[in-house]
C-alpha cells in the first residue's frame, strides 16, 4: 500500500505536469494563433485555476490543514474573478472581478498572519494598509478628481493589499522557505497586474497582454505549492 506522503508527491507531480502542459499550450496559442483560437486560449487559462482548486481540495483530503482550507477559499474567489475577467467584457463584470480579487488578497493576508499567530505583526500590517489606502484615496479625490471612480479605487485597494502581501513574508523571516515561495508568488502576481494596469489605463499591446498571462499562472502555482509545504517550513514569529 502506498504511503500517504508518497501519494501526495505523486499527486503533486501530476499537478505540475498538467499545469506546465496547459501553460505552454496557451502561451503558444497566444503567441502564434491568438486571433484564431482566442476562446480556446481563454478556456485553457481558466482551467488552470480550476485545476489549482481541485488539486488543493484533493491534497487537503490526504493531509488536512487549516491553511489549505483558507487557500481553497482564495482559489474559489480567484476562479470567480477569472470567470468574469476572461469571459465577460462589460463594466459590471469587471467590477465583480475586482471585488472578488480584493477578497482574494484579504484571504491571503489573513492566511499569512494565521500561520504566525502574531497579533503585533497582524495589527501593524493592517494599520499600514489602512493608512496607505486612505492616503491614496484622499490624494486622488483632491488632486486627481477625474481618476476618482469606484473601479479605480477598488483597483488601488487591491494593488496596495497585493504589495503588502508581497512584503509581509519578506519582512517576517524571509529565510523561511514558505515565505520565500509566498514572496515569489506575490512578486509574479505584481508583475502580472502591472501589465493589466498598463492595458487598462494606458494602451493595449499584444506583448503586454502576453506578459500578463506569462506571469499570472506561475504566481498561482507558487501560492498553491506554498500551501502544500510541510509544517516544518513554518516558523512562529512571535
Amino acid at each position: 500500500m502506498i504511503k500517504k506522503e508518497r501519494l501526495e508527491k505523486y499527486i503533486l507531480i501530476i499537478y505540475f505536469v498538467i499545469e506546465i502542459t496547459l501553460y505552454l499550450s496557451f502561451l503558444i496559442i497566444d503567441l502564434f494563433f491568438n486571433s484564431s483560437f482566442n476562446n480556446v486560449s481563454s478556456l485553457i487559462k481558466y482551467s488552470t485555476i480550476i485545476i489549482n482548486l481541485l488539486f488543493l481540495i484533493i491534497l487537503s483530503i490526504f493531509n488536512f490543514k487549516i491553511e489549505k482550507i483558507i487557500v481553497i477559499f482564495a482559489f474559489i474567489f480567484t476562479s470567480i474573478s477569472d470567470y468574469f475577467l476572461l469571459f465577460k467584457s462589460d463594466n459590471n463584470s469587471f467590477l465583480i472581478g475586482l471585488i472578488t480579487f480584493n477578497i482574494v488578497q484579504l484571504i491571503y493576508f489573513f492566511r499569512f498572519h494565521f500561520l504566525y499567530f502574531s497579533l503585533k505583526n497582524f495589527l501593524l500590517s493592517l494599520i499600514l494598509r489602512i493608512i496607505f489606502i486612505i492616503s491614496i484615496i484622499l490624494i486622488i479625490y483632491f488632486l486627481l478628481p477625474s481618476f476618482y471612480s469606484l473601479l479605480n479605487i477598488l483597483a488601488l485597494i487591491y494593488f496596495i493589499n497585493l504589495i503588502f502581501n508581497f512584503l509581509d513574508p519578506i519582512i517576517n523571516d524571509f529565510k523561511n522557505r514558505k515565505n520565500q515561495f509566498l514572496a515569489i508568488g506575490f512578486f509574479l502576481f505584481i508583475l502580472c497586474d502591472i501589465n493589466v494596469g498598463i492595458i487598462n489605463a494606458l494602451f493595449y499591446n499584444d506583448i503586454i497582454s502576453f506578459l500578463m498571462r506569462f506571469f499570472y499562472l506561475p504566481s498561482q502555482v507558487f501560492l498553491f505549492y506554498s500551501a502544500n509545504m510541510d509544517d516544518k517550513h513554518i516558523k512562529n514569529s512571535q
